[in-house]
């Protein structure tokens, strides 16, 4: 979701909280009332939909269209991943990726997987379909990637035969007649200019990778999934969500299931493991990252319905009307809004709230407001269970699937940081 916010407001609005915030964002000299009045009636949900500006949710126009193309995509990332589709009896659907039956032996989860994740695309725009996660749904799929690409430095490398192998070897400075086994290469150097390792080079032990299952999640609004007119409340999406997350939770069994959610589902996957983790009375969904998130605070929302809205004019001008859907934009922002008057608001920062969750941004992103970093910043120190990393310097939104392969690599690293010690403490 674009989310475009120019300086002068958030000096206007935010002006106490910009002392420890970096400003990467600026709004017109002329911002005032107006804007946010102008603002407020953006994307208005008490509006009825216009239907004409969906795709056609049918059986025949999933199954000859959506799934065919989806399956194409699926061999152009490698193959690990293909297409399912559930329709239940009370006529729900569910369009999702999953690891592909050939390499699990039929089943639904990896048997060599210690987690399980699930990823969530954003919500409007047209690169915001389940397809906008295959990239990183294949790689994680995938039992052998390229060990130039991203995921193929972070995990060792094995040979077909699942024998761990040196990229290369070296000669023993102690000993001429002997040479020394290199398992890894760092995948970047950090801010001292230290090397990183994700892979120990002299056992190659994998130090944050372990291997998993991924599936991504058609979302509300699109073919495949529910119709946003059959949402009356955000409450009706988490009971539409909660069969799936059920049934992926038996198939996994006592692997952790996380949940990953970017720009404006970033939120939606936290609020989503707190309340059907709830609702069932035990752990279903262990953790979530969100990436690039909107905070869920009516006070802010009119904010982020302007960047919107001058985002989307630019997007539309070069890529034409029926790239963004704004008719998606009205439960988008409205079940933030309605996120918080659940109560997400303030469990984000109760130090007591037992949810495991990261955020993730970019200093420089202008679809994440300055006043949203500080937020975050204060809700990742607030618990041990909590973490937020912001990667200084960069603009990236979508920091997982990012063309910067430096910003991948450090985003991959403390993702899986984050999530490993998760799984050890299941499997030790």
């Amino acid at each position: 979701m674009s989310r475009i916010v120019y300086s002068a407001m958030v000096l206007l609005v935010f002006a106490p909280y910009l002392a420890r915030a970096q400003m990467s964002s600026c709004l017109p000299l002329f911002a005032g009332p107006k804007i946010t009045q102008f603002a407020s009636q953006l994307y208005d949900p008490k509006q009825v939909y216009d239907r004409t500006k969906f795709e056609p949710n049918t059986e025949e126009f999933i199954r000859q269209e959506r799934i065919p193309d989806l399956k194409q995509k699926a061999e152009q990332n490698g193959g690990s991943t293909d297409v399912y589709y559930k329709k239940r009896q009370n006529g729900d659907k569910y369009l999702y990726l999953g690891a592909h039956h050939s390499l699990t032996g039929g089943e639904r989860v990896h048997p060599d997987s210690r987690a399980v994740f699930v990823f969530l695309g954003g919500q409007g725009g047209s690169f915001s379909y389940v397809n906008s996660v295959m990239r990183v749904v294949s790689a994680i799929n995938s039992r052998s990637v390229s060990r130039k690409s991203i995921h193929g430095k972070i995990r060792p490398f094995l040979d077909d035969n699942g024998r761990l192998q040196p990229i290369r070897q070296k000669k023993d400075p102690n000993n001429p007649d002997e040479k020394i086994q290199i398992y890894a290469d760092p995948i970047f150097k950090n801010e001292k200019g230290e090397e990183v390792y994700a892979v120990d080079p002299k056992t190659g032990e994998p130090l944050i990778y372990f291997e998993a299952t991924a599936e991504a999640l058609e979302l509300p609004g699109r073919a495949g999934s529910k119709d946003l007119w059959e949402l009356p409340h955000y409450m009706d999406a988490v009971k539409y969500f909660e069969p799936y997350f059920l049934e992926l939770k038996q198939s996994a069994g006592d692997r952790p299931v996380f949940i990953v959610g970017r720009s404006s589902s970033g939120m939606m996957a936290i609020n989503l493991q707190q309340l059907i983790n709830e609702r069932a009375g035990r752990e279903i969904i262990s953790a979530s990252v969100a990436i690039s998130p909107m905070y869920p605070s009516r006070e802010t929302l009119v904010f982020n319905k302007y960047s919107t809205y001058l985002g989307d004019r630019e997007l539309i001008r070069k890529h034409g009307a029926d790239y963004i859907n704004e008719e998606i934009y009205k439960f988008a922002f409205e079940s933030h809004g309605q996120m918080e008057d659940m109560g997400l608001r303030q469990r984000l920062h109760d130090p007591k709230d037992s949810a495991k969750f990261m955020i993730m941004t970019t200093q420089l992103d202008g679809e994440v407001i300055n006043w949203e970093r500080v937020k975050y910043e204060e809700i990742g120190s607030s618990s041990p269970r909590r973490r937020y990393v912001n990667f200084f310097g960069k603009s990236d939104h979508d920091i997982l699937q990012t063309e910067d392969k430096v910003l991948r690599a450090q985003a991959f690293y403390e993702f899986y940081r984050f999530l490993r010690p998760i799984v050890d403490e299941r499997f030790q």
